[in-house]
């Protein structure tokens, strides 16, 4: 499944969808919360890939931020990596956070969201407590992208509170390398 767009953002975020699933899209006619990933790391695709249509590539991989920070969505890719969120789910995320969040606000999820990752790999708890928060805000998003029917009154109540939250903070504090939590 390819992030149209023609853009170059839309080019990066195929190349970071590309190399968080090893290259490998799930299987689109898949059912169920996280079936594409769970079919992604057992190697059963059907014959699909994740198609890179080039342009930066490269760039994409070597910034960071990325442009607006879409492309960066840890809490989110550590629960798709998990098999716990849907592969149409989880890419839904990247592109309205690509398409629609600023680089402050971005940066600003980076300065917690990094650490708190870090935090669940050692700590079920802490994974406990964010699941539901990342899963609600996902099938939001995936519904303002159009992606699954019904949208997620949690979903809504998440991004009211932690979206401003995360612009303050990432008005004061500087880009954190997102990049890193996928290379450990």
């Amino acid at each position: 499944m390819k992030i149209s767009g023609g853009s170059r953002r839309s080019d990066a975020l195929n190349t970071v969808v590309s190399s968080i699933t090893g290259g490998l899209a799930g299987d689109a006619g898949s059912t169920g919360c996280g079936a594409g990933a769970r079919e992604a790391a057992k190697g059963n695709l059907g014959g699909t890939h994740v198609n890179i249509s080039g342009g930066c590539g490269s760039e994409a991989r070597n910034h960071s931020g990325g442009s607006h920070g879409g492309n960066s969505r840890v809490i989110c890719t550590y629960f798709y990596r998990k098999g716990m969120l849907d592969v149409d789910v989880w890419r839904a995320d990247l592109q309205y956070t690509q398409n629609h969040l600023s680089e402050t606000t971005v940066r600003g999820y980076h300065y917690w969201a990094i650490p708190y990752v870090e935090l669940m790999r050692k700590n079920s708890l802490a994974e406990k407590i964010m699941y539901p928060i990342a899963k609600y805000r996902a099938i939001e998003l995936a519904y303002k992208m159009n992606i699954v029917e019904k949208g997620s009154l949690r979903g809504k109540l998440v991004r009211l509170v932690l979206e401003p939250i995360c612009f303050v903070i990432g008005s004061v504090c500087k880009q954190k390398d997102w990049q890193a939590l996928w290379q450990k």
